[in-house]
């Protein structure tokens, strides 16, 4: 009896000390101030500790007890605890196996996110491969950075002899779904005059003000006598570090009201100082969890898209969609925000709701600067919009399902409306790829433009896009002459 005691004395000793150790993690954090805390030093989260210690302190509890329904308990814990860690494992090795994206191969990893020159882009000199999903053949990749932090290799001085289209967008742009000879910008150089030549840089999920920003700091300097943004749904999309919205309150700009580099102080982030949170988005980040919370989120996402009901918010005035889309509540949640800002999008421009014009307006105020910039330059500017493969009925199926859409969008409301409106007023020129592709599929069936799940063009897609924006770019040279 003596022994047991002393046993359990040593436990609630141990428990008092995690308790105040984990508390001490917290304030210490607190009080050094941002980013310079022990949970950002040191990767500690006070919260996390004291969890998995607390299993362990639990399982001694009742170890010590002849209390047989804590003996009980606390083995039944600890058992749940080691069955779900083998499982989580388990997932993870399937996974890792098979799960698409992006791989290192030599140099730093390609991608740089938080950037304060660029917000998020490639980092120079590295090889990396991109892994296909299954459901696209599984395929892979590969792609090289050059010094200059583009793909593909170095742009070299511009010849005085020849015409420079520059293009600019974002993950299409980027094409890391097919080898680089078969992008877009290749494509180009094969089908136009050797009196042009084109180069292309993108990135995922770039909007215009990336763009331009990338452009004044870069892309300038490769002088080109034509530049073309490319311009995609997500551009106008909601929420934070997503679209022209999201990444403005993190922008500062020059005296010219023109981007000039990223502050992401700007935006106050408590995230850090709250264990409990940080422990919430670890865990989500596991195979386990990740996958029960996708079945879940897909599950409330079918009951809140069904077909009849996105028919009827298409069609909805602009005030009730607005009290619709408030009511929603979907946080942070770009599952559920993708569903309503694309829905948003595809509305006709005279029922827009108050949000859906505001983002609106925001993109539009950077294109006219943009456009501004480069014809004080002398520079031809033009915007292409890229179609999303949810407008085709057979394409990009398994993407579009999965999140809940059981039909294609609409394709001639919304987006093109409101640029080719822009461009009108702006006298800059526009292309909507989809009637391109469209044109295509009809006299070509059942070829494939997009990728089924991953969304992106195919090499057929590629040729298919070049082909119509190398007619615009001709018109352009024939225009000037």
């Amino acid at each position: 009896m003596h022994k047991r005691q002393k046993f359990r004395r040593l436990i609630l000793w141990g428990e008092m000390l995690l308790i105040f150790g984990c508390i001490s993690i917290y304030l210490v954090d607190i009080i050094m101030g941002d980013g310079d805390g022990v949970i950002d030093q040191f990767h500690l989260n006070p919260f996390s500790i004291f969890i998995c210690l607390q299993v362990l302190i639990l399982l001694l509890l009742g170890m010590s007890s002849k209390i047989s329904w804590l003996v009980n308990s606390c083995l039944t814990l600890f058992s749940l605890l080691v069955i779900t860690i083998l499982v989580d494992i388990g997932i993870s090795m399937i996974h890792d196996k098979e799960k698409p994206g992006i791989k290192p191969i030599t140099g730093h990893y390609p991608y740089n996110w938080h950037d304060p020159i660029y917000f998020k882009n490639y980092n120079p000199e590295c090889t990396f491969k991109l892994k296909l999903p299954k459901k696209d053949g599984g395929g892979e990749i590969f792609s090289n950075i050059n010094k200059q932090g583009i793909r593909g290799p170095e742009i070299p001085i511009k010849d005085s002899s020849r015409n420079r289209v520059l293009l600019i967008g974002d993950s299409f742009i980027q094409a890391l779904q097919v080898p680089f000879e078969a992008s877009i910008g290749n494509r180009l150089n094969d089908l136009l005059p050797d009196s042009i030549e084109v180069f292309q840089h993108g990135f995922a999920s770039w909007s215009p003000l990336l763009e331009l920003n990338w452009l004044l700091r870069k892309g300038i300097a490769f002088d080109p006598d034509h530049v073309v943004f490319f311009l995609f749904a997500n551009d106008l999309y909601s929420g934070d570090k997503v679209g022209d919205s999201g990444y403005m309150p993190y922008t500062k700009f020059n005296d010219l009201g023109l981007p000039a580099g990223f502050d992401f102080d700007l935006v106050k982030n408590e995230t850090r100082r709250d264990p409990i949170h940080l422990f919430t988005i670890k865990m989500k980040q596991r195979p386990l969890p990740k996958m029960l919370n996708l079945k879940l989120r897909k599950l409330k996402y079918d009951i809140m898209f069904p077909s009849s009901k996105v028919d009827k918010l298409l069609q909805l005035p602009a005030e009730e969609f607005e009290g619709l889309y408030t009511e929603a509540d979907f946080g942070n949640d770009p599952m559920l925000s993708v569903g309503w800002d694309l829905i948003a999008s595809c509305r006709d421009t005279a029922i827009w709701d108050k949000k859906m014009r505001k983002r609106a307006a925001t993109t539009e105020n950077i294109l006219r600067r943009t456009n501004e910039f480069l014809k004080a330059k002398n520079i031809e500017f033009s915007i292409v919009l890229i179609a999303s493969p949810w407008m085709f009925p057979d394409e990009g199926v398994s993407g579009r399902l999965a999140y809940g859409l059981k039909k294609e969008l609409p394709h001639n409301t919304g987006l093109p409306q409101w640029i080719s409106h822009f461009c009108a007023n702006a006298n800059t020129s526009f292309l909507n790829l989809y009637h391109r592709f469209d044109k295509y599929k009809e006299d070509n069936p059942g070829s494939q433009l997009f990728w089924d799940f991953d969304g992106h063009w195919t090499e057929e897609g590629h040729r298919v896009a070049a082909e119509a924006v190398g007619k615009l770019i001709e018109n352009h040279l024939q225009s000037d002459q």
